[in-house]
């Protein structure tokens, strides 16, 4: 729209105000000058324009990513006890992604299902993903650089002690994959 105004601008600038009045005829270099700043001025607004939306979209990611982590923040302080803390998680994993999930916690140093939405199918693969991703503490399967062809996206999860775990996602569309904020 900036652009638009700006050569609509110029033209009626044009049309009006120089060499012979109501005709597009330009004679002076102030005029020709002039033309060319309302055409500057046009794409300068318009990249700023473009800047500052970008930037109310982020401002607007964030707060969601804020708000579903104070809210799981909130209910996590409530769980006392690890299944609850498992649950608690869980369902605000599948909330927050809207496909299936399930976190791996090891069990005698391998990982294995604690717990899963009732959909979850982690097929043939998923157990010796998840005892890579919890060896190795890096993320791996669907949208990662690593066994991308797995269907499930593989998370590390890290605490200052390292690796306890590993949450599996499984996103809810069949071309989607979790975005790097979502991964974080």
């Amino acid at each position: 729209p900036a652009i638009l105004a700006a050569v609509g601008s110029a033209l009626a600038f044009a049309y009006f105000f120089s060499g012979e009045r109501m005709s597009f005829g330009v004679v002076d270099l102030q005029h020709v000058l002039t033309l060319l700043g309302l055409v500057a001025v046009g794409l300068v607004i318009s990249r700023m324009e473009r800047l500052l939306r970008e930037q109310v979209r982020a401002a607007r990611e964030r707060e969601l990513q804020s708000d579903a982590l104070n809210d799981l923040s909130r209910d996590l302080t409530v769980a006392l006890e690890l299944e609850e803390m498992l649950e608690v998680l869980l369902r605000h994993v599948h909330h927050t992604f809207g496909g299936e999930v399930a976190i791996f916690l090891p069990v005698e140093g391998v990982p294995a299902v604690m717990i899963a939405t009732p959909g979850f199918n982690p097929g043939e693969n998923g157990p010796l993903i998840a005892k890579w991703v919890y060896e190795q503490g890096q993320p791996a399967g669907r949208g990662t650089k690593t066994m991308e062809a797995a269907p499930l996206c593989y998370l590390p999860l890290e605490t200052n002690h390292g690796t306890v775990g590993v949450l599996a996602v499984a996103p809810s569309e069949t071309g989607k994959y979790l975005s790097p904020d979502q991964r974080e």
